[in-house]
């Protein structure tokens, strides 16, 4: 990837996918937190200094992604706290604290009726004080336009620029 032009790989996924409705449970990780560590470690090398032989890695989609409800992609996902940390949060735990990963995206999905994307505990208060998280986070596709148009917690894209 590096050596293509790459510099960032939207990759690995550590959703759970305990739901086959969910339709894209061919592509995690999540259910083996040290595939996960492994691939990011890969794909990053031993710093989070790209070369030409290395990308930085995105774990993603933070969080409670892989068993929606209805299991719907981009529905919500209605979970208590301990449920969240002692199964949906434990490969990006690891991620984080493990494998260093320098990129985390934010899911489209609401967290107990919070967008992922604009949730003060999931970014800030769990990823970034708790965790230590000094990377980025990033959106999904269409991830702030859905703050407005499904969401409707922005008015327009600036507002939701802003929020997130």
């Amino acid at each position: 990837m590096a050596s293509s032009g790459n510099n960032q790989a939207f990759t690995p996924v550590l959703d759970l996918a305990p739901d086959p409705r969910w339709g894209r449970s061919e592509e995690t990780y999540g259910e083996a937190s040290r595939m996960g560590v492994a691939a990011i470690a890969g794909l990053q090398g031993p710093t989070l200094l790209i070369d030409r032989h290395h990308v930085l890695a995105t774990a993603k989609h933070f969080a409670a992604h892989g068993q929606p409800e209805s299991g719907t992609n981009t529905a919500p996902a209605n979970y208590s706290e301990r449920v969240l940390r002692e199964s949906f949060l434990v490969p990006f735990e690891a991620a984080v604290k493990e494998a260093r990963v320098g990129s985390v995206m934010a899911s489209y999905n609401e967290i107990d009726g919070i967008p992922s994307n604009v949730n003060p505990w999931l970014l800030d208060r769990l990823l970034r004080q708790e965790w230590g998280f000094p990377g980025y986070v990033t959106s999904d596709g269409n991830g702030l336009q859905m703050l407005y148009e499904v969401h409707r917690v922005a008015a327009d894209k600036a507002g939701a620029a802003r929020a997130a």
